[in-house]
């Protein structure tokens, strides 16, 4: 008798198989429809899983053209950045390529500093050169519509968010290059003796608590072609002990009173930010500068003055609350860095009469205590085993764990200080900037953003609603650096109740607005408009209870300077900030847009455009429309689940699923 089949043998009659089935007596029966009825339903439910966690990989491969298979080609980027004093210009310049038969629309996500100037951009196709100009949102995508559908060459750039803009280059002739350039200006840090800067090369998707659609981020599945040249030219205006790349090797060159600084190779891959840092020779930090630009309306100034480190008499007790992000986006190495940052804070920062507490949070929170604890060894040892079992999975809740860290009252006598710990990557930013003013109180917030490229943007303006700074961690070995760098700042005085005296000139309407408190190491820039500047300013301040002061003389007059643009940039974004406070929005988008088209920059409310001035595209052929790919963040793979998934979860549940259906299929053929 066979394992499936049975013979019925008779004389006179030939052998014939018969199913096995009808051998079996009815129950049997019965009982194995049953088993194929779990089979299938086993199956269905791994195929559905499956299904759901590749849906949610918006990063995973190419983004195609219409006509089904080739992908638009950013060519290449070249970046030149000149920096004079702390004032930096940047030419961003992106060169694309059509390698298909047909025309092609070409669309680029791309990011730059939050605080960055935008306001030039041209077109290059071949020798013709085409000068966009800034136009409110709607018009300038309008424009570019038309300028599309009637067949003329046109570029669109627009922000999505102050640190992240997309780059639109319509009907790309069959087998041409158009490039695009972009000018913005910037400031250069300065924080504990040196100066920084910092260019976003790539960027990370967000996560939006209410699940609203946005574009998705396109990453290359084959390690991509996206590279960038980069130079930077130095004019610090003092003498420099050390120039330094944090994460890309540099080759630096001295040029008179200035340095070139190259990259050692060709290009650097676009999978991280790249960081420069120049430090002063000793005796030769800046203490005060004021620069005047003058201009049609007006002078513009742009003050830096550095107030002096004192070291504490008597140390205050301190609450401190960690706040460490856990969701999806955290996975790899960001894990890694968050987890040795507080082990490091936990070793090194907590005294006697101290008390702290840790929440961690993904689509959910979890607190170590219910409420802030003294320090002990017990307690200390709990907050290390909280720690090492943290792992990276889920949302990117932030407004319950923002919520409970500020909501508690500090303690009487203590200072109470927040230190949030995440790569920043949502897009609820208006939200959570409007809780922290609401919930922020006595307490202080400090931000440490983790990864190769963190949402700066958020990290920076949430800082600053929280009166505290932002701190970036890019790579493990910076960590005990950067994070111990933090906590002796929080443990030196503050510059409080800072003053600008503008002597003699008319008050000028400057930024910040409310200026802030200054911790040790960190300079007051303040950029302002008057009528006419002719003379200095003295600046106040209580640091430790003594009264500082300090006279400051114009020492440049610099036409061209580009300090008006910066002004404009700063006055959007305390437009913003008074529109995540429950201004009156339609009021302050007015404002926004007037100052942003005075001015020709980029902003939430308008954009650049620009449009050839003939039709290029043949009457009766279409454009296809496709997406260019971003490099994919360093320390994190092409595919990217959304943050809002327990992806992990839901693979080992596929699998699972799939192995139980393998087993019932083997039982099935014993039986």
């Amino acid at each position: 008798m066979g394992r499936r089949t049975a013979a019925l043998i008779s004389p006179g009659f030939p052998k014939r198989k018969v199913p096995r089935d009808l051998l079996l007596d009815p129950p049997r029966r019965r009982r194995r429809w049953w088993v194929w009825i779990v089979l299938i339903v086993v199956i269905a439910i791994g195929l559905l899983i499956a299904v759901d966690v590749m849906a949610s990989e918006p990063g995973v491969g190419e983004l195609e053209f219409q006509d089904g298979g080739i992908s638009a080609v950013l060519l290449d980027t070249r970046v030149s950045i000149a920096v004079t004093g702390i004032v930096s210009r940047t030419e961003y310049v992106q060169r694309f390529r059509n390698p298909t038969d047909e025309w092609q629309e070409a669309v680029y996500r791309f990011p730059l500093p939050e605080r960055a100037a935008v306001n030039f951009m041209e077109m290059r196709i071949g020798d013709r050169v085409i000068t966009a100009r800034v136009e409110e949102r709607g018009a300038a995508r309008e424009i570019y519509e038309r300028a599309r559908d009637e067949g003329r060459v046109a570029a669109l750039t627009e922000q999505q968010r102050p640190n992240l803009f997309t780059q639109s280059v319509a009907n790309v002739p069959p087998g041409a290059e158009i490039e695009v350039v972009l000018r913005y200006l910037d400031l250069a840090r300065y924080d504990g003796g040196t100066f920084s800067l910092r260019l976003p090369l790539t960027l990370t998707p967000r996560y939006d608590p209410e699940g609203r659609a946005e574009a998705p981020f396109a990453y290359a599945t084959d390690g991509g072609s996206h590279d960038t040249a980069l130079d930077v030219t130095l004019t610090p205006g003092v003498d420099l002990a050390e120039i330094t790349s944090d994460y890309h090797e540099t080759v630096p060159a001295r040029r008179g009173d200035s340095w070139q600084v190259r990259l050692a190779t060709p290009t650097i891959p676009m999978d991280r930010d790249f960081v420069l840092r120049w430090t002063p020779v000793r005796g030769q930090k800046p203490t005060a500068t004021l620069l005047v630009e003058p201009g049609g309306s007006g002078d513009y100034s742009l003050l830096m003055v550095l107030p002096p480190v004192a070291r504490p008499d008597v140390r205050v007790p301190r609450e401190m609350v960690f706040v460490v992000d856990t969701s999806g986006s955290m996975k790899g190495e960001s894990m890694r860095q968050a987890r040795a940052s507080l082990r490091r804070a936990l070793d090194s920062t907590l005294g006697a009469g101290d008390r702290f507490n840790i929440i961690a949070f993904d689509s959910d929170y979890r607190m170590l205590f219910p409420q802030s604890r003294p320090v002990t060894p017990d307690t200390l040892m709990q907050g290390a085993r909280f720690i090492d079992g943290l792992v990276a999975n889920g949302g990117t809740e932030m407004a319950a764990p923002l919520r409970a860290a500020l909501g508690e009252q500090g303690r009487a006598g203590h200072l109470k200080h927040v230190v949030f710990m995440t790569d920043g990557a949502v897009s609820n930013e208006a939200e959570l900037f409007g809780l922290i003013h609401e919930q922020l109180g006595e307490s202080r917030l400090f931000t440490v953003g983790i990864g190769s490229a963190p949402n700066s943007y958020f990290m920076r303006k949430a800082a600053e609603f929280g009166r505290g700074t932002f701190t970036y961690v890019g790579d493990t070995r910076e960590v005990g650096e950067r994070v111990q760098d933090l906590f002796e700042k929080l443990s030196r005085p503050v510059a409080r109740q800072v003053r600008v005296d503008w002597q003699g000139n008319a008050p000028p309407e400057f930024y910040p607005s409310r200026l802030p408190s200054l911790y040790a190491g960190e300079p007051l820039i303040v950029v302002g408009r008057s009528e006419c500047m002719s003379g200095g300013v003295r600046v106040d301040a209580d640091i430790a209870g003594d009264l500082w002061s300090r006279e400051v003389p114009v020492v440049g007059v610099m036409p061209g300077a580009g300090i008006g643009a910066l002004w404009a940039r700063e006055k959007i974004a305390d437009l913003e900030d008074q529109h995540h406070r429950g201004g009156d929005a339609e009021a302050l988008r007015q404002q926004i847009v007037d100052v942003a088209l005075a001015h020709q920059l980029i902003s939430r409310f308008t954009s650049l455009v620009a449009v050839e001035s003939w039709i290029s595209r043949p009457p009766g052929q279409q454009a296809e429309r496709g997406a260019v790919e971003n490099r994919a963040p360093r320390g994190q793979t092409v595919a990217m689940p959304r943050t809002a998934t327990h992806a992990d979860l839901m693979l080992l549940l596929g699998f699972l699923a799939m192995v139980a259906a393998l087993m019932v299929q083997l039982a099935l053929r014993r039986s």
